[in-house]
């Protein structure tokens, strides 16, 4: 999905970034860095829970947030521009990503 209009408001355009399917052995990449992102929505309608792992310097993923089953993360103020991976508790529950 990509809206476009007149003016660069972040509610004027979004870009449906996919389904991204994680497991629970290896990180995978939710969405690569992007210095120009704006805000970010990661939504997890499945019935499992889900880590989002922010990279912290050069190559670690220190900084986590835990996504409960159902629930959404949106990333709207001090926004972080690089790399996000996944990884699941249980199973391999499919996130959506949304980016502006």
């Amino acid at each position: 999905m990509k809206r476009t209009g007149g003016n660069t408001n972040k509610n004027d355009r979004a870009d449906l970034i996919g389904d991204v399917i994680l497991n629970t052995s290896t990180a995978v990449t939710i969405i690569a860095e992007n210095e120009n992102r704006i805000g970010l929505i990661v939504s997890n309608p499945t019935n499992r829970d889900v880590w989002l792992q922010f990279k912290n310097g050069s190559s670690t993923f220190s900084n986590s947030v835990r996504l409960l089953r159902g629930d959404k993360y949106e990333m709207a103020d001090n926004i972080y521009s690089g790399e996000i991976k996944g990884i699941a508790d249980m199973g391999t529950p499919t996130v959506t990503v949304v980016e502006y």
